[in-house]
């Protein structure tokens, strides 16, 4: 995740959902990208939502979910690939 937003984006996300604190944004992206599963990605995403009392209507936050979401399905593909 942290190589796929773009370094503009990372900077509103940074600012608008984590109160400007870059360390709790590297923490979060450290924790997302090394879930085990998709289940354990998703679930930490809403947690992370949640706690830090996001807007899910916000631009960021809508950004942001989109590249959790679009690693949430490559999980589903890789998964699916080593079953077959």
């Amino acid at each position: 995740l942290r190589s796929a937003i773009p370094l503009n984006e990372k900077f509103g996300i940074i600012k608008h959902l984590f109160s400007g604190n870059a360390s709790d944004f590297g923490d979060a992206i450290l924790k997302l990208n090394n879930s085990r599963s998709e289940e354990e990605m998703r679930h930490y995403f809403k947690l992370l939502s949640q706690r830090n009392s996001w807007d899910l209507e916000s631009e960021s936050y809508e950004v942001l979910s989109s590249y959790v979401e679009r690693r949430a399905i490559s999980f589903v593909a890789s998964n699916s690939d080593s079953n077959h």
